[in-house]
């Protein structure tokens, strides 16, 4: 059973995908982009990164803040909480617009595409992720039945974003929910996951 607990996960983890473009382009091109936009790079970096630790620590209290337990009341919360984040968005659409208005080229092509087509994707890419979040719909957090697809998208997410220390979130999801923790350990084991993994979900 794929439960409202997994999906809302899910659903906001969606928002660090393109957020992981915006900061990784902004660390790329630290001190090599020229004065006249060092500012707003320094201030597009920041911006996101307050905003990816928002979503990250919403997710660590996520039955804190959404109520996990009905789809319906976690749709309306989820719509009001990325309505919040629309100032990030006007924030960083500005901040995009006076790079791209400096009509800076640099030497490095690869730089400079970076500069002049990553950081806009990004950008469009966060828009999007905030408008389908603001108008999400209850059925698309409603359970259903694919327990080991969310547990693995989630045991994915969690390594590619925050580390193995971080597992324990799906644990207390599980364990919110009901599941046999140990049965659910087994069904890891034979998906091939390594003692690590394992463990963090144990411990």
């Amino acid at each position: 059973m794929r439960t409202t607990s997994a999906n809302v996960y899910c659903a906001i983890t969606e928002m660090l995908y393109p957020l992981n473009t915006l900061l990784g382009s902004c660390r790329v091109l630290r001190n090599k982009v020229p004065p006249i936009i060092s500012t707003q790079m320094e201030d597009m970096n920041e911006n996101s990164s307050q905003l990816a630790e928002e979503i990250q620590e919403l997710r660590r209290h996520l039955g804190e803040r959404v109520d996990v337990q009905s789809h319906i009341r976690a749709a309306e919360q989820i719509r009001e909480i990325a309505s919040g984040w629309k100032s990030y968005e006007i924030v960083l659409s500005r901040l995009i617009s006076q790079i791209q208005a400096a009509g800076i080229r640099l030497e490095d092509h690869r730089l400079d595409g970076i500069l002049n087509e990553v950081l806009p994707v990004g950008l469009e890419q966060l828009k999007d992720t905030i408008a389908r979040l603001e108008t999400i719909q209850s059925k698309e957090l409603a359970p259903y039945d694919d327990t080991m697809e969310w547990i693995n998208a989630a045991i994915k997410d969690i390594l590619e974003h925050e580390g193995p220390e971080a597992i324990g979130a799906i644990r207390d999801i599980l364990e919110r929910e009901g599941y046999d923790i140990e049965a659910v350990k087994n069904m890891l084991e034979r998906e091939g996951y390594g003692s690590e993994i394992l463990d963090a979900l144990t411990s």
